[in-house]
């Protein structure tokens, strides 16, 4: 976690899994694979 402080600090306030697009925390808790599925396919437009 020494390479991304920035999750580090947030850690503490989600809920696992944590899903992070591009740097950005984008998910956490119980998300379907769907919805990561069209975030990341939204990122590839």
């Amino acid at each position: 976690m020494n390479n991304y402080p920035e999750i580090a600090q947030i850690l503490t306030r989600v809920r696992l899994p944590l899903i992070v697009l591009n740097g950005v925390p984008r998910f956490h808790g119980g998300i379907s694979k769907e919805v990561i599925a069209d975030a990341v396919g939204d990122l590839a437009k």
